[in-house]
C-alpha cells in the first residue's frame, strides 16, 4: 500500500507549489496576499 503516499506528496508539492509562487509574487510587488 505505497501508493497512498502518493497523493499526499502530490498536495505537499502543490502547497509548495503555491507557497513558492505566493513568495514570487511577493517579492516581485510587496502586497497582503492571503492564500
Amino acid at each position: 500500500m505505497k501508493r497512498q503516499i502518493r497523493p499526499r506528496r502530490i498536495i505537499i508539492e502543490l502547497l509548495i507549489n503555491v507557497k513558492g509562487m505566493n513568495v514570487i509574487l511577493y517579492g516581485l510587488r510587496p502586497l497582503p496576499i492571503n492564500r
